[in-house]
């Protein structure tokens, strides 16, 4: 893949997850720099701090500040950042919510690091073509 190192924020309360997918998304040959955030209110806090994020990944349950809450924060004051939800399950109740969140793909964290990798590319792809649509020609 021929793109400029991403800067992927991922945020769960499960340091195993945590640990496995930014060890699994680091292993792409430099292509991403991965950041880490154990529930909203760290990740929150990292957005504060100016750093670059290209790509959200986010559980909805966790502690402190749930994913639902940092979700409504990213799209009201980040809305072109693209994210990217795992949850243990996604029930209707879910869909509903990030529904109404704004555009959020949703999988379930049994999917594998490969397939993640995939959801990420694929969304970082589709950001950066719209992002180049937008630029006046």
């Amino acid at each position: 893949m021929n793109m400029s190192l991403k800067h992927i924020l991922l945020v769960d309360d499960e340091k195993a997850i945590l640990q496995s997918l930014s060890e699994g998304l680091e292993s792409f040959d430099g292509e991403f720099d991965v950041l880490t955030a154990g529930n909203g209110r760290e990740a929150l806090e990292i957005f504060r701090s100016g750093r670059r994020i290209d790509l959200l990944v986010t559980d909805l349950k966790m502690p402190e500040m749930d994913g639902f809450e940092l979700l409504a924060h990213v799209k009201k004051n980040f809305p072109t950042i693209p994210v990217i939800v795992l949850t243990g399950l996604i029930t209707p109740e879910i869909k509903e919510q990030l529904k109404a969140i704004g555009d959020c793909a949703c999988f379930e964290k049994t999917m594998g690091i490969g397939k993640l990798w995939q959801k990420i590319i694929e969304k970082l792809r589709l950001h950066s073509a719209q992002e180049e649509n937008k630029r006046p020609k």
